[in-house]
């Protein structure tokens, strides 16, 4: 009896189909690595969002904050903080979601809201259109008349 699960039809053959098909899963499982990362940066970022909105929401009006200018501003005091601290200044929230929440609470605190604004962009102003007649929109010029023209004029 033929293994069930054997290798894909015509791989005795072709012995790069196999190895077609384990680059398929290996490349499967790499995108949904990628896919996991990148949710996961999402809603860090959410969730430092409305840290910050939540501290600063007395203001008038309250700030809507960039996750583009926020990642910016982590990112440029993250690699300094690497260099500054050393590893026992960090700490480790592995069981106190309450410890966690209040401390990025505090560190929300020393955000400027203005420097992760988002950027209103204001309203499209629109080109008035210029009048031509429709004869001449419509009208077909050919590429050798013109060019027969371009050759007549000095």
């Amino acid at each position: 009896m033929a293994d069930r699960w054997g290798p894909p039809v015509g791989a005795d053959r072709d012995p790069t189909l196999c190895g077609a098909f384990l680059h398929a899963i290996n490349a499967v499982g790499l995108i949904s690595g990628v896919l996991v990362r990148r949710l996961f940066t999402y809603n860090v970022l959410s969730l430092l969002q409305r840290c910050v909105e939540q501290v600063h929401q007395e203001q008038k009006p309250p700030p809507e904050v960039s996750s583009y200018h926020l990642a910016l501003h982590i990112r440029s005091g993250y690699e300094g903080m690497l260099i500054a601290l050393p590893p026992e200044q960090w700490r480790s929230y592995d069981g106190d979601p309450t410890g966690l929440a209040e401390r990025l609470l505090q560190l929300a605190r020393n955000i400027d809201p203005r420097q992760v604004a988002t950027s209103k962009r204001g309203p499209k102003i629109a080109a008035p259109k210029e009048y031509v007649d429709s004869a001449v929109a419509r009208a077909h010029v050919s590429t050798a008349r013109v060019l027969a023209q371009a050759r007549t004029r000095p």
